[in-house]
């Protein structure tokens, strides 16, 4: 059994029950489970309950997993999560304990590095997209190589190193802005020699010894847990199965109907009855890593225009948006005139996916001439190349305000249109309205996977504000 990949041993578990096979992998990853719950609980008892809890959810959950799941990474979520909802009463008195001692110990030696990192670790990790979770897992909690974290990711290599970079780099952020500051070297390090504890030898033997039976042999309490951490994942799934409702024009005739988009079967199916299957019509990008790493969260935060702006899940020309915050690219105007200095690049908006268009709606923040490129946007493909577009003045993007009676006019590019008008540039409605535009950049190589997007400010004088991006089918917008 110990040669057998985990994919084949949750299958020999799944189809036939084998205490064997799911012994195997609870001893390959019993470590990492107790390990995370440890780390969460500080409290060896509550670890082992957690740890058994975790495998009860996988004995459970077995035969649904998808086909190429990362399992060491599928097992720490489950891990975190596990535990995060078994401390739910204590986790905002610890918090508040944590982040007392972070202010309070400064300056303290290397030798109390991980001491101060271990208590914050889970719910930095938790920050972390799922594949760069997995990546961070892969290669310093199991020490894969990073040939090895490329092949289970399926990533090529440069790719792979890419986004282990920029999650090393997330973490440091986060555990910066806490209190403790680290170079990537120091924390890699940190994360490679105690990222793994030994779990109590008896512990893989129980949590073993109840698996055909799906945990009915194990203690109340951890069935307890296990109940909890499955209605938990029940719920999540309840909410993303269902990820859009919003009208799309199809077929020749331009029939149009409200679609809903099940995330398993990838089916789109229309008022009336009609079914289309295809990977998607399109569906909105998470941005929430990026509207987190740069501050802009919460559209109120800068502007009080901003207030009037549609939010949430919107569908604009025929194209769904989720508009949950905002993110800006340096403009001159906005630095030189107003002290406002903000990044000349976001990078590494993870796709993952193939598709024909990528919809951005977005305004700018003071006036360029026209034709004046305001910032790109790169393509990163999976076989390593990449394309520039840009997104010029005038034919892509407006200012942000504007006259009453020049509000509507409208982009010059046949890729770009208004997409919304309203509101007020200041308060109590005193400044000229709002305006939008939506663009529709084409994909030139859409057979090919795009792993991620690039972002870089053009050094105009606008500033650029980006709300929302969207992937699918090529002319969409209406």
């Amino acid at each position: 059994m110990a040669d057998l990949s985990d994919n084949e041993l949750l299958a020999e578990f799944a189809r036939n029950g084998s205490e064997p096979a799911f012994a195997a992998l609870v001893a390959r990853y019993v470590n990492l489970v107790y390990s995370a719950a440890l780390r969460f609980t500080a409290n060896p008892h509550h670890a082992e309950e957690v740890s058994q809890g975790v495998f009860i959810v996988l004995a459970r959950k077995a035969a649904s997993l998808r086909p190429g799941t990362v399992l060491s990474g599928w097992l720490y979520q489950t891990a975190r999560l596990t535990a995060a909802n078994f401390m739910k009463g204590e986790i905002r008195r610890q918090k508040r304990e944590q982040e007392a001692y972070m202010q309070s110990s400064l300056n303290e030696p290397d030798t109390q590095a991980w001491e101060r990192i271990s208590p914050l670790l889970e719910e930095a990790m938790g920050d972390l997209g799922e594949t760069d979770r997995n990546a961070v897992v892969l290669r310093y909690f199991e020490n894969k190589t990073a040939a090895e974290v490329a092949l289970a990711l399926n990533l090529n290599q440069p790719t792979a190193q890419r986004r282990l970079n920029r999650a090393i780099e997330k973490l440091r952020n986060i555990f910066s802005k806490r209190g403790v500051t680290l170079s990537a070297l120091v924390l890699t390090g940190l994360l490679a020699e105690n990222s793994i504890q030994a779990a109590p030898v008896a512990l893989g033997q129980t949590i073993a010894g109840f698996a055909l039976a799906k945990g009915a042999a194990a203690s109340a309490s951890a069935i307890g847990i296990a109940n909890g951490v499955l209605k938990l994942m029940a719920r999540s799934s309840a909410k993303t199965a269902i990820t859009g409702v919003f009208a799309v024009l199809l077929g020749a005739g331009s029939v149009t109907g409200v679609v809903y988009r099940h995330e398993l079967a990838h089916q789109w199916v229309l008022a009336g009855g009609r079914i289309e299957t295809m990977r998607h019509v399109a569906e909105p990008v998470d941005l929430t890593d990026v509207y987190k790493d740069h501050s802009a969260f919460d559209l109120n935060a800068r502007f009080y225009a901003w207030k009037t702006v549609p939010r949430g899940f919107q569908v604009m020309h025929n194209i769904p948006l989720q508009i949950d915050g905002i993110f800006y690219l340096w403009g001159e105007g906005s630095a030189v005139g107003m002290g406002e200095v903000f990044p000349e690049k976001v990078t590494g908006i993870d796709i993952h996916t193939t598709f024909e268009t990528l919809y951005l709606y977005h305004t700018a923040y003071f006036i360029s001439p026209n034709g004046r490129s305001v910032y790109s946007v790169v393509f990163n493909y999976a076989d390593g190349s990449s394309v520039t577009n840009h997104v010029r003045y005038g034919r892509d993007i407006l200012n942000w305000s504007d006259s009453p009676s020049k509000i509507n006019v409208r982009p010059k590019g046949a890729n770009s249109i208004l997409a919304w008008v309203g509101g007020s540039s200041r308060p109590n409605n005193e400044g000229d309205p709002l305006r939008f535009c939506l663009t529709a950049i084409n994909n030139p190589h859409p057979e090919k996977v795009i792993e991620t997007i690039d972002m870089y400010s053009s050094k105009s004088h606008s500033t650029a504000a980006i709300f929302a991006m969207t992937i699918g089918k090529a002319n969409l917008m209406k």
